[in-house]
């Protein structure tokens, strides 16, 4: 089985049209069998196709564009999309699940203290239930949020899940390998499937500065991560989209898991 985690950064995203179609041309290719994805976009005064438990899906929702061309190609992909908030004044920001295997169940959860559409650090979770298995995309805020910090939202996540069985966590979360947040994740009983795998490279996912870490100096960092609460065999992990493997489609590398 391969999973796929990538912050799209979606719609703005310079070129983005042009990267949308080698995303989608990627994921042709690589067939990932499970695709979590952040920073999911929709413009606001797009026409709505599905009402949604959170916030409406558009016609040029991402996660419903990807899963369109993909069938345009032949290749089967569904969706689960929870809208989260209002973003740079005229995007509707959500996270994302993809898969072309059957979706048994789904799950959202409220990570952040308020869940208000308005606030840019309002966050959720979406999960969906592969097999026995469940699979979350996830977006968490910065360890040193005095308003929302990522402890928080670490303890309400793990909480909600831990009485799921397996679960994989896949995702952006906003702390580097050295910090304190990633050390309580894997303080917490999950592990890292990068330092598992048999196969693995740099890791890094964040080359440059980018947006909610423009106040500090940090770059190189491997923020987006696959964890799983059991301690199983990985064969590989891998960075992609980041110009070697896979052209650079995000501000954010992805991170590509072989079971």
């Amino acid at each position: 089985m391969k999973l796929l985690t990538i912050n799209t950064h979606s719609i703005i995203e310079p070129d983005y049209e042009n990267k949308l179609r080698i995303f989608v041309n990627s994921v042709y290719r690589i067939r990932p069998d499970i695709i979590a994805m952040q920073e999911v976009n929709q413009r606001k005064e797009s026409d709505i196709i599905r009402l949604g438990s959170g916030l409406d899906v558009r016609r040029d929702n991402h996660a419903y564009r990807v899963c369109k061309l993909l069938a345009d190609m032949g290749l089967c992909y569904n969706y689960i999309w929870r809208g989260i908030k209002e973003s740079y004044g005229k995007n509707e920001e959500g996270v994302a699940i993809l898969t072309h295997l059957p979706i048994k169940d789904t799950d959202c959860i409220l990570l952040s203290e308020k869940d208000d559409r308005k606030d840019w650090r309002t966050r959720y979770a979406v999960g969906v239930k592969i097999y026995d298995e469940w699979f979350y995309s996830v977006h968490i805020g910065r360890y040193d949020d005095r308003f929302e910090p990522f402890t928080k939202q670490w303890e309400r996540l793990s909480k909600s899940v831990s009485h799921k069985g397996k679960v994989w966590i896949m995702g952006d979360f906003n702390c580097d390998f050295n910090s304190d947040g990633y050390k309580e994740v894997i303080n917490s009983g999950w592990y890292d499937t990068y330092i598992n795998a048999g196969e693995r490279d740099c890791g890094i996912t964040v080359k440059e500065q980018i947006d909610g870490w423009r106040d500090t100096d940090t770059r190189d960092m491997r923020i987006d991560y696959i964890f799983t609460n059991t301690d199983c065999e990985i064969l590989s992990s891998r960075v992609v989209f980041n110009g070697d493997n896979e052209p650079v489609i995000s501000d954010h590398y992805g991170v590509e898991v072989r079971l």
